[in-house]
């Protein structure tokens, strides 16, 4: 499982051109996280099912306005591929006792 970032069509990644970009659906989007990888402010986790799935959530520590945006997590094995988007809005400090409170388990159900 990875995580992926969409990207603007004309954004250079990394200093490069498409050679780190992944094409899905007609989007461009770059690897932020493995399964299981974890940085200074991503952490991803996977957890097996007892009905043999795997479940990946992925953390964000100290958002920032970057951080909003589209995010995929990508599964493949040797069937095939399957992802799921996410639209991860950054709420302003001063704003976020207006946003409605969400369930974080809500969110990850597919």
């Amino acid at each position: 499982m990875q995580w992926l970032k969409k990207v603007d069509d004309d954004a250079k990644v990394g200093g490069a051109d498409d050679l780190t970009a992944i094409s899905l659906d007609g989007e461009r989007f770059v690897v932020v996280m493995a399964a299981g990888g974890q940085s200074r402010r991503l952490e991803s986790a996977t957890v097996a099912r007892k009905d043999g799935t795997y479940v990946n959530k992925l953390t964000v520590h100290r958002v920032h306005h970057v951080d909003a945006g589209v995010y995929v997590c990508l599964s493949t094995n040797h069937a095939g591929y399957s992802f799921r988007r996410v639209h991860f809005a950054v709420i302003p400090r001063e704003y976020s006792t207006l946003a409605p409170r969400v369930r974080p388990q809500a969110l990850w159900r597919f």
